[in-house]
């Protein structure tokens, strides 16, 4: 089980009900864990959601763009497990990243945790 704040429960309420797919919002999430694994120095903790907020509006509004020249897709619901799923793995990746000489070592090591949690 997952514990989100509830600025992060509001912000997955937004977009819920914003109409953003899930797979949209976890390729938002991705993209920001991806400009921190791509930074040469890692000062960043990841401790809500909100840190991939602009990443995933990003997402969506290129999905927008694109919907808007081809057919509507169906999206799935926002499913509770698929977010622990995704979660997880994510949590594994920053374990891993923490397992590096870094600087940001412990960064990642916390952000795993609070994701464990």
């Amino acid at each position: 089980m997952f514990l989100f704040s509830p600025l992060d429960w509001a912000l997955l309420e937004i977009w819920k009900d914003a109409g953003v797919p899930l797979d949209t919002v976890l390729r938002g999430i991705d993209r920001a864990f991806e400009k921190i694994r791509d930074r040469k120095r890692h000062y960043a903790t990841v401790n809500s959601l909100a840190y991939c907020g602009q990443a995933v509006m990003r997402v969506a509004q290129q999905g927008a763009q694109t919907a808007a020249q081809a057919a509507p897709p169906t999206s799935p619901s926002l499913d509770p497990r698929d977010l622990a799923d995704f979660f997880r793995e994510r949590a594994r990746e920053l374990r891993s990243l923490s397992r590096q000489e870094s600087p940001a070592a412990g960064v990642f090591a916390e952000a795993a945790s609070s994701l464990d949690e």
